[in-house]
């Protein structure tokens, strides 16, 4: 697994990411210094379900039309919503 020049010898690769159990509502935390952690705008207010391409469903199932919308460029990050 890997290139040839050994670099996965020496380097560990990393998965980094956040996980939402069912039923989960978003938090709106801008202002509380925990803004970097959402730059996107999805439109979602707090107590919101968090249902929303920017939020995307994987398990059980991965939702075509949620990858659809990343595709299109309709789901990104902005610095100017800081």
């Amino acid at each position: 697994d890997g290139p040839s020049d050994g670099i996965w010898t020496s380097y560990r690769r990393v998965l980094g990411g956040t996980v939402a159990k069912a039923k989960s509502v978003y938090h709106d935390k801008r202002g509380t210094g925990g803004v970097l952690s959402d730059l996107g705008r999805h439109g979602l207010e707090d107590g919101n379900k968090l249902s929303s391409s920017f939020f995307p469903i994987v398990y059980p199932s991965f939702d075509k039309s949620e990858a659809k919308a990343r595709d299109a460029g309709t789901v990104g990050r902005d610095p100017r919503d800081i």
